[in-house]
């Protein structure tokens, strides 16, 4: 793209580029047949959590900080039990979509017991989870996980962006590069252990821009 911009100011026209294969890229969004099942199940999951099936799972949100606006705010909810919606299979557990640029990117779930904690509905693609925090604001943070991004959202929220990729491990798509572009200054929040101190690293391998912060070792909490 910025070589077909420098090739329209100086010569009026476009360079000849290869031509891309006949696929998706992995930075585009999931389907719209899945993002339709998605949606679907992410409002079965939001009416769940707000009776009394959703009770334990509530309490739990609410020991982690996370007070009624703040999950109503993020669209979380809760699946009761493992079952496919609209040919999507969920397993039981607290759901935890990522909606950007208004489509459904993922639907991640906390589940209650087993290996791993955190599992990914077939069919998500990775995403900058928080990006629309980061509009028309200077600072950003970047948090290990969900929970934690949307715990400091409540709170500083109207001080900076905060966004995540859900894990210590995760790598930012290119497609999102262009969120982080306007941000001044950017701070890693992740938790005080090798892989924290590896995801921190890969985000500084980025930008200048992109610091660590130090947190006390109290605040680091394994989920």
């Amino acid at each position: 793209q910025a070589c077909d911009e420098l090739a329209r100011m100086t010569t009026g026209a476009a360079i000849a580029t290869p031509a891309q294969p006949d696929r998706l890229p992995a930075g585009d969004a999931p389907p719209e047949r899945w993002q339709r099942a998605a949606r679907h199940a992410i409002e079965l999951a939001e009416d769940k959590l707000w009776t009394a099936v959703g009770a334990r799972a509530r309490t739990w949100l609410h020991r982690r900080g996370l007070d009624e606006a703040t999950l109503r705010y993020w669209r979380i909810g809760f699946n009761p039990a493992a079952r496919r919606i609209d040919g999507l299979f969920a397993p039981r557990g607290i759901v935890i979509p990522c909606i950007e640029r208004g489509q459904v990117w993922s639907l991640k779930l906390r589940r209650a017991s087993g290996v791993p904690k955190y599992v990914h509905v077939a069919g998500s693609r990775p995403a900058l989870f928080g990006a629309h925090t980061l509009a028309r604001i200077r600072a950003a943070v970047i948090c290990e996980g969900e929970f934690d991004a949307m715990l400091l959202h409540r709170y500083a929220g109207d001080l900076a962006g905060v966004v995540t990729l859900g894990s210590a491990s995760g790598r930012l798509p290119e497609t999102w590069l262009s969120d982080l572009l306007p941000v001044a200054q950017i701070l890693v929040a992740y938790d005080a252990d090798t892989a924290g101190a590896r995801g921190a690293e890969a985000w500084q391998a980025l930008s200048a821009r992109v610091r660590r912060a130090a947190l006390p070792t109290e605040l680091h909490a394994k989920d």
